[in-house]
């Protein structure tokens, strides 16, 4: 059925092979917290350089490696990323990359092929692929492997697929059960550390000042943005040359702010005009009255012979020309 497995050599089969932890008996139970452990020797025995612990090729579609999570909300994938390794008993100064502490996943999408030797082989001029599909649970199949549209997924870091809101129900011993959550879920969450004086196990000492930023986007071609840009801020958007933060709806408010004690949004500019109303875009509305709805508060541009009206919304769809004197 397959070759001997022997350290050090290549081993084959036909069929799927098993390596199954199990207690013999009452007196004579598994021991250790691993079914399987790969690491490397110690002292004079460790090689040198940079090793990989596991190393899985997959065949066509295939998954490089699968892990499915234990019964008990055990996670499919665990990754804990490898501590400084400090070289004498001074601690690095430096901020470079080869000196922080290493990653606890690292995904990387595959390349997109191009034959440079065939004119029409990147026609399509295609993406590479998604760097992490992260999918709530529920949504397929759990043996299922899923791919998104690439207008979606296409050459980006990161995508995730929130879990659905499910309304089905079923009977069971005459009460009426339902089968899902009663919301949907979010693609990605961002949660932003805190700011402690120390962190002790599951209860870290009182909040010493505001947090870490939950997201923080930034436009590619450009430097971070400093600490100090980020510290309290839900969702940080920076740019260089273009849009900062984008949002655009095609039935409701493109961006939405909302405060309980202060101003829903704040607005400003070091060499420019705070903020901008453009002319609304049908050029033959020179009144809003019957044109466009509106209400109290709305403000809108309009354009007759070639100057600019402000007008605002003073009951539902009732508007009044802004007069400057």
């Amino acid at each position: 059925m397959g070759d001997t497995v022997e350290a050090g050599e290549s081993t084959s089969g036909r069929k799927t092979t098993y390596l199954r932890g199990k207690d013999e008996d009452a007196d004579h139970l598994f021991l250790g917290n691993e079914f399987f452990h790969v690491l490397s020797g110690v002292g004079p025995s460790e090689p040198s350089g940079d090793h990989d612990a596991i190393h899985g090729t997959a065949l066509n579609g295939g998954a490089g490696v699968t892990g499915v999570g234990g019964a008990s909300r055990g996670y499919g994938m665990l990754g804990r990323g490898g501590p400084m390794k400090q070289v004498g008993q001074t601690p690095p100064t430096t901020n470079s990359p080869e000196l922080l502490p290493g990653a606890g996943v690292q995904a990387r999408g595959g390349d997109f092929s191009v034959d440079v030797g065939n004119a029409d082989s990147n026609s399509s001029r295609g993406g590479h692929g998604p760097g992490v599909i992260a999918v709530a649970g529920g949504v397929i199949a759990p043996d299922k492997q899923w791919r998104p549209a690439p207008e979606f997924a296409s050459n980006v870091g990161v995508f995730g697929l929130g879990g659905n809101k499910v309304t089905q129900q079923t009977e069971v011993t005459g009460a009426t059960i339902p089968l899902g959550p009663d919301f949907a879920g979010a693609g990605v969450v961002g949660l932003g550390g805190r700011s402690l004086a120390a962190d002790v196990g599951e209860e870290p000492s009182p909040d010493r000042g505001p947090g870490g930023p939950g997201v923080v986007g930034i436009a590619g071609g450009i430097g971070a943005p400093d600490r100090d840009e980020q510290v309290g801020v839900g969702v940080l958007g920076w740019a260089d040359t273009a849009v900062g933060v984008k949002g655009r709806s095609f039935g409701d408010a493109g961006v939405s702010g909302h405060s309980v004690k202060g101003t829903g949004s704040i607005f400003s500019s070091d060499e420019r005009a705070p903020s901008q109303l453009r002319p609304h875009k049908n050029l033959l509305i020179t009144n809003p009255n019957g044109a466009v709805d509106g209400n109290p508060g709305d403000l809108i541009v309009t354009r007759f012979e070639q100057q600019h009206r402000l007008w605002f919304c003073t009951l539902p769809n009732v508007w009044k020309l802004v007069q400057f004197v």
